[in-house]
């Protein structure tokens, strides 16, 4: 798992929120104080999320492979 980067976070779920901005319209131009004749439906924001994970391998080793000579390895936990 060494390609894989590790951070410090301070929560599990992350969650953001999206939205879709309307294109410029040169022709929505309206008086002060004008009367509202009609309204546009507006989309709501999307809340999009993304959750943390937690990567483990375990592994056991025998006590007394610390005191073997290990081929050019200072300890076998290092490989794990």
């Amino acid at each position: 798992m060494s390609n894989i980067s590790s951070e410090s976070v301070s929560a599990t779920t992350f969650e953001w929120q999206t939205d879709v901005l309307a294109t410029a319209d040169g022709t929505n131009a309206a008086i002060d104080g004008d009367d509202v004749a009609a309204f546009t439906a507006v989309v709501p924001t999307v809340r999009p999320s993304n959750k943390t994970q937690i990567a483990r391998k375990t592994f056991i080793i025998a006590d007394n492979l610390g005191f073997q000579d290990l081929a050019g390895r200072n300890s076998e936990v290092a490989l794990h």
